[in-house]
């Protein structure tokens, strides 16, 4: 058995495998429904950010499934927004190609439009603050998103 095991481990194998993708599936379903309870919260505290989420992000981002949550997207779990503005105003382009799906749920790589041009300052920071707020409740607010997108505008024009 021992020889199996060391085998196993090398190979890179485990006969886990199954557990370890549904302790991973369980994990990003809690951190989802923390994010979908945080949402009344975050509303309140940034209710225009709210509405520019509702009226230009949920179409693709309703849904609470991993590919499609916010709440699993390292962006907004970073220590400066630099990233996510990045993304809100220049969009993310579709990979060349994209993996073959695997399960139902799995959807492969998406591209998400730019919204440089739609979006001004004050409402790129109330909707900064909103998708702060909402899908990394467990992270403290961002200090001087204004200061990050000034910068990010600058450099990125």
């Amino acid at each position: 058995m021992q020889a199996f095991s060391r085998l196993s481990n090398e190979s890179g194998y485990s006969f886990n495998e199954d557990a370890e993708r549904v302790r991973k599936k369980a994990s990003a379903t809690e951190v989802i429904a923390a994010a979908k309870n945080a949402e009344p919260t975050a509303a309140m505290a940034f209710p225009r950010g709210s509405r520019l989420f509702f009226s230009a992000c949920d179409s693709c981002h309703s849904d609470e499934t991993s590919i499609a949550s916010l709440a699993l997207n390292t962006n907004l779990h970073a220590s400066a927004p630099d990233n996510l503005l990045h993304a809100i105003l220049e969009g993310i382009p579709a990979p060349a190609t994209s993996p073959v799906r695997r399960e139902v749920d799995d959807f492969g790589v998406m591209a998400m439009p730019a919204f440089g041009r739609a979006f001004d300052e004050r409402d790129l920071i109330d909707l900064v603050g909103y998708l702060r707020a909402r899908f990394a409740p467990g992270e403290p607010a961002w200090n001087a998103v204004a200061d990050s997108l000034s910068a990010v505008r600058t450099n990125h024009r």
